[in-house]
């Protein structure tokens, strides 16, 4: 499971279409690091061709966490924070709705914190794409 934090509500959620690309960058040079990708040196789009490459000799399924997307971001930027292979399945978490056509939304307090982790260690959140969260 790889984890990248979008920053639309937090300390954060000021950033610019820019501020938010930089962020991603540096989340997926540690994910390359942690796969044992050397990345110094590299620009952003080798490190993702990489990570691409990397997790799809793999062959084995990931799930791949964009955790609280913001408001505002367009198809183009959207589709960077998605898995890079198809491997990966895609859960995004977010306030918005804006993209609900896009995948199937799940409420999050429609379980229990419990239920829920068990639920994404499961795969079930693979075929839910977007959660939604309150305030």
């Amino acid at each position: 499971m790889f984890w990248l934090r979008a920053y639309g509500n937090d300390d954060k959620s000021g950033l610019g279409t820019d501020e938010q690309s930089a962020e991603r960058n540096c989340q997926l040079r540690d994910i390359a690091a942690a796969l044992g990708v050397a990345v110094e040196g590299s620009s952003p789009e080798e490190i993702a061709g990489t990570i691409t490459r990397k997790l799809g000799a793999n062959g084995k399924p990931f799930r791949w966490v964009v955790d609280d997307l913001p408001t505002g971001i367009d198809a183009s930027a959207l589709r960077e924070w998605f898995a890079p292979c198809p491997l990966g399945s895609t859960l995004v978490t977010t306030r918005s709705q804006e993209h609900d056509a896009i995948g199937r939304p799940v409420q999050l307090d429609a379980l229990d914190p419990e239920d829920a982790y068990e639920a994404l260690q499961r795969g079930e959140a693979a075929n839910c794409p977007f959660a939604r969260g309150g305030s």
